[in-house]
């Protein structure tokens, strides 16, 4: 690890999945339940980036719902066959979410579940981090 950034980040991808695996199963079955959900595996940071700045619904697990915007898509250094990339949401006040799987939609992509980190920004702005690290077939 070069870097204690680095070292969060890896820290954080084995954590999500860690957590994905634990609750892959519930995960699955919410996925096939719903039939406007898309399949995470098909987006990219690419069709994230040309979301940015748009608005997501999110309803977290005790129903609770907030509209946050795309604000960043940042990607880092790419090796071959693995995507690595990061998605910032920002949402007015206080964070509405505690870290853990939550349920995103959007008009262009439809519903999915996405693993985010809460993080405040200020005394008005809350952000949420989603990071993914996958192989590429």
């Amino acid at each position: 690890m070069n870097d204690r950034r680095t070292f969060i980040r890896h820290l954080a991808v084995a954590s999500a999945a860690a957590a994905i695996c634990a609750n892959g199963r519930a995960a699955v079955s919410t996925l096939l339940r719903s039939e406007s959900c898309a399949a995470l595996d098909s987006l990219g940071q690419e069709t994230f980036a040309s979301l940015r700045g748009s608005a997501f619904m999110v309803r977290g697990p005790g129903g609770a719902t907030q509209s946050l915007v795309l604000a960043e898509v940042r990607r880092f250094e790419r090796e071959a066959h693995v995507e690595n990339f990061s998605l910032h949401f920002e949402g007015r006040g206080a964070a509405a979410f505690a870290q853990g799987m939550q349920r995103f939609t959007h008009p262009k992509l439809g519903s999915f579940d996405l693993f985010v980190v809460a993080h405040p920004i200020d005394a008005q702005t809350c952000g949420y981090e989603a990071v993914f690290n996958r192989l590429l077939s």
